[in-house]
This record gives C-alpha cells, structure tokens and sequence, in this order.
C-alpha cells in the first residue's frame, strides 16, 4: 500500500524530487507494521532505526514505516515523532538522521485543515520516513530551487481538480 501511495502520489506527483531516483534504484526499505500499541510502535521504531543505521546507504539510503492497523490520531502521531526524534537525540544520531511525518489527517500548523499544501504529507496510514541527514543536504545541494520545493508543491497541489484530488488521494474520502 505505501510503496504504491509513493511511487504513485509521492514521485507521480513530484511532491519530492529526490524520491524517483531512490525509488527507482530499490533503495527505499519499506517495514510495515500491524501493531496496535504504542509500545509496539516504539519497538518497530527502534529496530528499523538499528536497521537503517547498521546498513550502507549504497544499500539502504532511507527507511519508509508505515503503522497500518494502528490507529492514532496525527495529534498523537505527531506526539509519538517527537518522542522518537528526542530518542535519536539521546543516542547521538540526531545529526545523522531526521524523520518526517505522515497521517492521513496531517497538517501544518500554521495552515487551515483543509488547506491543499497539507497533502504534501497525507498518507493513507500513518508513516514515519526515517532519512540521512547527509543525504538531504546532498540532495539539497543538488537542485538549485531546493528551498522553493514547498512553494512548487503548493501550486502543483492547488491546481489538481477536485477528481485528481479523489484520484490521488482517495483515502481522505472513505468513511
């Protein structure tokens, strides 16, 4: 589900430049969990974290997780981000990985709820993406318009029509 979500929403439509190419070369590790508790969640977590750290990059560049039967909300979820991100701080590997949020109900802080740059990490699960920090600022690097990625997904996402939007993001619709 989550490899289809971002070889179809995530690079279909370019919400992340850098994506096609990593996908394409098989270096994303895509772990799903089943697990209910918040735990669980945290054991899931930590054992891809070893995961991704004990692997070259030449192998495993970056690391997808998606907690498909828990549900959570993106309050909680985010919560539980932040509890994982203050554990790579404790053991050191801040500086060498950062991790991105995504959840079905995601938004910006500063943005309305139904604002359409929150697609940008809408998922249809909640999914945490675990990514080298030296790799990002490569990547960065790379692109002359990095730092204008968000405000190119903006006016990409607020120029799909309404039947794109249920295409691409039919999971905001099922009740």
């Amino acid at each position: 589900m989550i490899k289809t979500w971002v070889n179809e929403v995530v690079i279909g439509l370019n919400l992340c430049p850098f994506a096609k190419s990593v996908f394409e070369s098989k270096l994303i590790r895509f772990s799903e969990s089943a697990l209910l508790t918040e735990k669980g969640s945290a054991d899931f977590f930590l054992d891809e974290l070893a995961i991704i750290q004990n692997a070259d990059a030449s192998i495993i560049s970056t690391s997808i997780l998606s907690f498909n039967k828990w549900a959570i909300s993106f309050y909680d979820f985010n919560d539980f981000v932040g509890w994982a991100e203050s554990v790579l701080e404790e053991v050191g590997l801040d500086e060498h990985f950062q991790l991105v949020v995504f959840h079905p109900q995601f938004h910006f802080e500063d943005l309305e709820l139904h604002d359409r740059a929150n697609l940008v990490n809408k998922s249809p699960v909640p999914v945490i993406h675990i990514l080298r920090s030296l790799e990002v600022e490569l990547a960065l690097k790379e692109i002359k318009s990095g730092e204008n990625i968000s405000f190119i997904n903006q006016d990409n996402l607020n120029a799909l029509t309404e039947g794109e939007i249920q295409k691409y993001f039919p999971y905001l619709f099922e009740s």
